[in-house]
């Protein structure tokens, strides 16, 4: 099967795009995805094709050096459209191709290819999104400001139904080129009264929208990879810390680009498996005075600093290990508190609270967490050196309930996510990872500074 990926700069030069985050929270955290999303790709596909300008080419290829296996230097053709309507640009490579497709976004990574009955399907996409209010808010308006529409859309439509993109093709080829004809002609008709829209919906509205009321009246169905989506977060769509053994799939849509958490697993993921990419970006980034995140040069951080920054190289491997592993001997597996953090305890009764402070290589300082009931009964059970099916069981007495059952599926999943994350913050610390001491002055200058 034929992987496309798209990338428009909207007609800027290199220099101007090599600074754009792409809605990721750095610019960084943009290239970052980029390369981990090809790099995904072609672990698993043969013919990856970029459709590019020639800033992108610039940056994707000729710089980071990227492996696809093709390149089509195209969309400069489109740069007299406004950049706000970068889904044209999908479109635009849509039209362009003439056998059996998936198209995948730049934001989009897998660790498993995509299974033959959707490689095979005449038309596929992620999801159905039902009804989102973001359909019910906005469809309205555009209808009223468009003044031309194509022909499908006369017919009314039953609630609000679209495709989400983040993949998208198939093999009826022939759909679209009517698909993009219509969108394109859609555009030039309307426009003068596009600029008027200023909603990121609309990109939605003709190539999420469009595809699936076009494919109605084909009576084509569409093949989604996964079942419909009637929450518009997408919970659990950007999972960074179960992949690969659980998560195979992700696409960071929207605010999770802008979420720390996602961006630290993203970075730490890159660097984990394709670290000679990932310094290239770090260089990249550093040489246009860009901020970077987890990316230090060994040579710039004091004796302490480097250690700590190898072992959290390692300690994310360690992780992804330990939890692809049956679950007994994730139960078995004994953990304790790290000796760096250190929780401070302020209040009374019910004003009674805790906060977390531990050492951050990111930041490389004390970050500051304020702990809910089960942290800070999670975390008290680690005190002492204790098995991770022990801590399950020390929860019980903390629920007032009967029903409450420590091998409940879901009370695990929940407390395996919560021990991943101090496990990743270096909060909790495996067995064959000992971490080295921050300075205790550093700790005292910082706990004195937070009861200010």
């Amino acid at each position: 099967m034929k992987i496309v990926q798209t990338f428009w700069s909207g007609g800027q030069n290199p220099e101007n795009v090599i600074k754009n985050s792409g809605g990721w929270l750095l610019a960084c955290h943009h290239w970052q995805a980029w390369a981990l999303s090809v790099l995904q790709l072609r672990q698993f596909y043969d013919e990856v094709e970029l459709i590019t300008d020639a800033a992108g080419k610039h940056i994707l290829i000729d710089v980071l050096q990227l492996p696809y296996t093709s390149v089509r230097v195209v969309l400069d053709a489109i740069n007299n459209y406004p950049p706000e309507l970068w889904a044209l640009a999908k479109i635009y490579a849509y039209s362009l191709q003439t056998k059996p497709f998936i198209h995948v976004d730049g934001d989009v990574f897998i660790w498993k290819s995509f299974d033959n009955s959707l490689e095979e399907a005449p038309l596929i996409a992620q999801n159905l999104e039902i009804n989102f209010e973001i359909y019910k808010e906005n469809f309205p308006l555009i209808e009223q400001k468009i003044k031309e529409r194509p022909n499908f859309l006369n017919a009314k439509q039953s609630g609000f139904q679209a495709c989400n993109t983040g993949i998208i093709g198939g093999t009826n080829v022939s759909f679209f080129q009517d698909y993009t004809t219509q969108i394109f002609r859609f555009i030039e008709y309307n426009k003068t009264c596009l600029c008027k829209i200023s909603t990121p919906f609309l990109n939605n509205y003709f190539e999420q929208y469009f595809y699936q009321v076009l494919a109605n009246k084909h009576r084509l169905q569409v093949k989604c990879l996964f079942e419909p989506i009637e929450n518009p977060l997408y919970p659990n769509f950007s999972d960074f810390h179960d992949v690969p053994y659980k998560t195979t799939f992700i696409h960071s849509m929207g605010a999770y680009k802008q979420n720390e958490t996602v961006c630290k697993h993203l970075a730490k993921r890159l660097r984990q498996d394709y670290p000679e990419i990932y310094y290239k970006i770090i260089d990249l980034c550093q040489t246009q005075n860009l901020p970077v995140w987890a990316c230090y040069p060994i040579q710039s951080l004091d004796n302490n600093w480097q250690k700590r920054y190898e072992k959290d190289k390692a300690n994310y491997k360690e992780i992804e290990m330990l939890f692809s592993k049956p679950e007994a001997e994730i139960l078995a597996t004994v953990l304790h508190f790290s000796t760096d953090s250190q929780i401070n305890e302020q209040g009374e009764a019910e004003y009674y609270k805790q906060r977390l402070f531990y050492p951050d290589i990111v930041s490389k300082n004390m970050e500051m967490q304020e702990l809910d009931s089960l942290n800070m009964i999670l975390l008290d059970t680690f005190l002492e050196k204790n098995s991770i099916a022990n801590a399950l069981d020390d929860l019980k007495p903390y629920f007032y309930t009967d029903s409450f059952q420590p091998q409940d599926p879901i009370i695990k999943e929940i407390v395996f996510s919560r021990i991943k994350d101090f496990i990743f913050q270096g909060v909790l610390k495996l067995p064959t990872l000992p971490f080295p001491s921050v300075p205790s002055m550093l700790m005292l200058n910082f706990l004195a500074i937070s009861e200010l």
